[in-house]
């Protein structure tokens, strides 16, 4: 399977090329249950002046910084994505979207689906950083966890914590920048940071060890500012959100957090899945000694 990209460097006739697959394709990508899910023109504008669409390429991969990966059958697009490099440091980038061609579904490279051999492209592609993945509705996260379990505990609130995002890699990759900008807790800290008038993160740890320590300091703190009529009931409520929303102490509990993930993973990988047939054993024998524990009970009555 030939994966092509269309990029900063593309010329006039490979776009010219990717645009009469595009046009071919457009109705038929990004459909679930019926529906496009994703509104394609926000990325990749559609338009039939071929002349326009070459422009408007030239300015998403310049200055949005868009490459654009696809594979074809024939005349239409089986499988299309659009990746983002987080342009400071390039610690990380962005899977923003990923999707198939509705007519071609079926059809499967090596026995994996068009989906699942782009993504190991792009895995493989960018193996030295840290990958995001905006899953584009709720039962899509199933479809990405499947293919690769993300190095952060997947549920509704660290998706919530990470912007919706799946994080994969390894998160000692990132500089805090790149951590204020991927996990919520780090952006909160540095905006409490910001109005409370600390000099610095250190000075927002000072005398805290844990998270509990770190809300019950920033509360006083913001208590003390309500009470010095510095900020009204409207912004202490407001700043009082954000600190009950902090769910990690600090970078470096994101990481043990993450590390200790993969590490759960690999070992499931490795046991297949001993580790928790052993914990219902001892669970099981908990409820074996309750058991026991409460007939003799009833014998002594």
């Amino acid at each position: 399977m030939s994966i092509y990209n269309i990029n900063s460097r593309s010329d006039e006739e490979e776009i010219i090329d990717f645009y009469n697959l595009y046009v071919e394709s457009y109705q038929n990508l990004c459909i679930y249950k019926d529906k496009q899910i994703i509104n394609l023109s926000e990325y990749i504008p559609f338009t039939t002046n071929i002349q326009k669409f070459i422009e408007d390429i030239h300015f998403i991969t310049n200055a949005l910084g868009f490459i654009i990966y696809y594979t074809h059958n024939d005349d239409v697009i089986t499988c299309l994505a659009c990746v983002t490099i987080e342009n400071i440091s390039n610690c990380y980038i962005t899977i923003n979207y990923l999707c198939g061609n509705i007519q071609t579904k079926g059809i499967t490279t090596n026995g994996k689906s068009q989906g699942y051999n782009m993504l190991d492209f792009i895995f493989q592609t960018y193996n030295n950083y840290v990958i995001l993945i905006e899953p584009a509705n709720v039962e899509l996260i199933t479809y990405y966890t499947k293919y690769k379990l993300p190095c952060f505990p997947v549920d509704s609130k660290n998706l919530k914590e990470t912007n919706n995002y799946l994080v994969y890699g390894n998160l000692t990759r990132l500089n805090e920048n790149c951590f204020e900008k991927i996990f919520n807790s780090i952006k909160n800290i540095k905006k409490l940071e910001k109005d409370f008038g600390y000099a610095s993160l250190d000075e927002v740890y000072l005398g805290t060890n844990d998270l509990a320590s770190l809300k019950y300091k920033l509360r006083e703190k913001l208590l003390s500012k309500f009470e010095e009529k510095k900020i009204d009931m409207s912004k202490l409520r407001q700043l009082n959100q954000v600190i009950v929303n902090l769910k990690y102490y600090d970078i470096d509990e994101i990481i043990i957090t993450g590390s200790n993930s993969q590490r759960q993973q690999n070992q499931q990988r490795l046991t297949g899945g001993k580790r928790r047939k052993s914990w219902n054993r001892k669970s099981r024998n908990r409820k074996s000694r309750n058991r026991k524990s409460r007939n003799k009970k009833g014998k002594k009555g």
